[in-house]
């Protein structure tokens, strides 16, 4: 399954390496993360930008090559199923652009927003917060008294969006 996490990490600084340090622990062997992309499915969650919408995430049908119509063994030609017969498709999650607006200062960061996040993972790579504990009050994310806490505790320090999949 693929989720949300906001990844938190020092504003200054390599943001490469400062990632990969919060990161570091949940990936691979002994991990559990198989996989992680910044954005990925959950690109633009910050501020609505549409993935889906940006011509660089869109690419040729390698299914019909462009035609937007297929003749293979399922009969003579058709509208293609893999684009729509547009000839055209919006690449994987995977493939996407790298989007800025997935890296924010804490400080823009809102109630609104935390709410949609799975996980919660600090700089040190430790997890703040998982769905279920400890900042669930009937089943609500307290997203307010988290929101409050993060701020005061990591400063001048960035969230990054974060889709993991496990």
């Amino acid at each position: 399954m693929h989720f949300a996490n906001l990844v938190i990490i020092k504003g200054k600084g390599d943001i490469g390496v400062e990632f990969l340090k919060a990161i570091g622990p949940h990936k691979d062997d002994g991990g559990f993360w198989d996989g992680y992309r910044i954005g990925g499915r959950w690109t633009g969650l910050f501020d609505g930008y549409d993935p889906e919408t940006d011509e660089r995430n869109i690419e040729v049908c390698d299914l019909c090559q462009g035609t937007g119509k297929r003749c293979d063994k399922a009969g003579p030609a058709y509208s293609c199923n893999g684009c729509e017969g547009k000839g055209r498709r919006v690449k994987s999650a995977c493939d996407w652009v790298l989007y800025e607006g997935d890296i924010i200062p804490i400080e823009k960061l809102t109630e609104e927003q935390l709410e949609k996040f799975y996980r919660v993972v600090r700089p040190d790579g430790s997890i703040e917060f998982e769905l279920w504990t400890p900042w669930i009050s009937g089943g609500v994310v307290e997203a307010k008294r988290l929101l409050e806490w993060l701020k005061t505790w990591f400063p001048r320090h960035l969230c990054v969006v974060v889709d993991t999949h496990e």
